[in-house]
Order: structure tokens, then sequence, then C-alpha cells
């Protein structure tokens, strides 16, 4: 049996001298024997005026919203946002098992995308902002002829798609990118 075995007397030493260096390395490591003094963190002293305004930076910046300002909106006020819109495509999309291949802008408020399905049909989607409800519209075409029945109701599905997911991403709060104190964007 394991139990029953004798244990050789130089294992138990050893294992003895183990456990007693290892306290001594903790009592050791744990001690305040040490001389140095830490020199403080900063040796730069503000006088009182720029203490102040230091602080004050210092609230504002941690705060939500700056100090005298109103609260950003964190929904568009039309529940769309212009900037969901490759999202948006990309859900749509993979909705109908098509892929985004490239998107080109033509203008500020119009956008197309050329997609392409599984089998390797060619898929087109133009998305226009619009100045009144419903704020944002899509012409979808899909397939080698797409005036077919067929085709008609597979891009209608994606245009469907597509305002859909529009809304969704509208319904989410987000923070606008942030923005440096030059006005220059950040680098995400």
């Amino acid at each position: 049996m394991v139990w029953g075995m004798r244990v050789s007397h130089l294992i138990h030493k050893r294992s003895l001298q183990g456990v007693a260096i290892g306290v001594l390395l903790v009592i050791q490591g744990c001690s305040t024997s040490s001389d140095e003094v830490m020199a403080p963190p900063s040796n730069h002293e503000l006088s009182s005026q720029q203490e102040r305004r230091m602080t004050a930076i210092l609230a504002g910046a941690a705060s939500a919203t700056p100090i005298g300002e109103p609260a950003p909106s964190l929904l568009p006020a039309t529940g769309i946002r212009w900037s969901d819109v490759p999202r948006a495509m990309a859900k749509a999309a993979a909705s109908q098992d098509l892929a985004v291949l490239r998107h080109r802008d033509i203008g500020a408020d119009e956008v197309v995308y050329e997609l392409t399905s599984v089998p390797g049909w060619p898929a087109e989607v133009t998305v226009r902002r619009l100045t009144n409800a419903p704020w944002v519209d899509a012409t979808a075409a899909i397939g080698p002829r797409p005036e077919l029945p067929g085709a008609r109701a597979r891009a209608q599905r994606l245009r469907a798609s597509f305002l859909e997911w529009m809304r969704t991403y509208g319904a989410m709060k987000r923070v606008e990118p942030f923005t440096r104190f030059d006005g220059t964007p950040s680098a995400d």
C-alpha cells in the first residue's frame, strides 16, 4: 500500500528545510527596514488660482455633461442616423445571403452599395437621405435580370430589412465620437 510505505528521512528533511526557507523569505520580504525615502509624486506646486482652475477642468471632464451646457442627446431626433447606414446595410445584406463588396458616395445624401450573392449574382442598393419622414429610403436591384418577379421580391425584402435595421440602430443610444479640444476628431 502507498500509505504504508516508509518515507526516506532525506525527503522528509528536505521538505522541512524548504518550508523553513519559504517562511524566512516571506518574513524578510515583508519587513520595512529600507532606509530609502520615496519622492513625492510631483514636486511642482500649483498656485491657488491654478489649483481652482485645474479642479474645474477635471470636474468638467469627469462629468458626462460639461458644466453649464445642456445634456447631449443620445438618440437622434428623427430616429435615423446617417452614420448607421453601413451597419444597417451589412446586416440587411447578410439577412438575404448577400455580401457588401463596396460602396461609393454620390454626394452627402446618397450612397450606392454593390453586393453579391453566394452564387455570384450582382445586387445594387441606392440609399438616399430624405429631408422629411421617413428620413431615409433605398432602392434595390438583384440578379442579372432584376425585372423578374422573383428578383423584385428579393430586392423588396432586402430594402425592407435595410429600413428595419436603420430604425433598430436609430433606437440605440449612442454617444457621438470623441472630439479633441482643438476640434479634430480622435483617431479611433
